[in-house]
């Protein structure tokens, strides 16, 4: 089990007195993502898999993270975007760089009104050992990822494509309170996400004899 992705129990579960307690062969999906790395991103992708074959009609993304690998960013972004299921995010403490992108994204966007959003420039690691003919690439490649996330995050919000780069451009870290996230189309809604409810019934009937 990933520790920066996992599932929460956060759901509320109610059932006819005829059956009783419920017992869910696969329990409600809530995704919680807490970082971006290779482990994480698989976890994500199955997740977001169980929750299209669930039943349920939405499924919710808890962003609370200071960032990470902008390749996993990639791979959850994909994951979304290929759900037959409406993909809602939400932040209630922070969601930081890659967190802030992927809360970006989501179908309905719900921030606390106490809650952090923070975009800066990618920021890329290269290794002491990388020859020197390399480090273009590397900033071509990181270039081109700055790019495209950039570009499906201004398309999101309904904006023409490079405004969030000149945005970024003027901000070391561009810290974002609730207020203006919603100014710039970057949530929906202020305030709490509804509570996931199961609601499990019977059916009673007379048969003929």
């Amino acid at each position: 089990m990933s520790e920066l992705v996992y599932l929460s129990n956060d759901y509320e579960a109610h059932c006819s007195d005829v059956i009783g307690s419920p017992s869910f062969n696969k329990r409600p999906i809530i995704i919680n993502v807490n970082g971006f790395d290779e482990s994480g991103v698989c976890y994500f992708r199955d997740f977001i898999q169980e929750a299209n074959e669930s039943g349920q009609p939405r499924v919710q993304v808890y962003v609370d993270s200071f960032g990470g690998d902008v390749y996993a960013l990639i791979g959850m972004l994909d994951a979304m975007k290929h759900s037959s299921i409406p993909v809602d995010t939400i932040c209630t403490t922070k969601a930081m760089s890659a967190g802030a992108c992927l809360f970006s994204m989501g179908d309905i966007r719900y921030i606390s009104p106490e809650a952090t959003l923070m975009l800066h420039d990618f920021q890329q690691s290269i290794s002491e050992n990388t020859p020197v003919t390399n480090i273009q690439e590397h900033a071509e490649e990181g270039t081109t990822m700055r790019k495209t996330i950039l570009a499906l995050i201004d398309k999101h919000r309904c904006y023409p494509e490079g405004t969030l780069d000149k945005k970024l451009t003027g901000h070391g870290n561009w810290f974002i309170d609730a207020e203006e996230a919603k100014k710039e189309q970057l949530c929906d809604v202020i305030g709490p996400a509804p509570t996931l409810v199961v609601t499990v019934g019977c059916t009673m009937s007379f048969r003929e004899k």
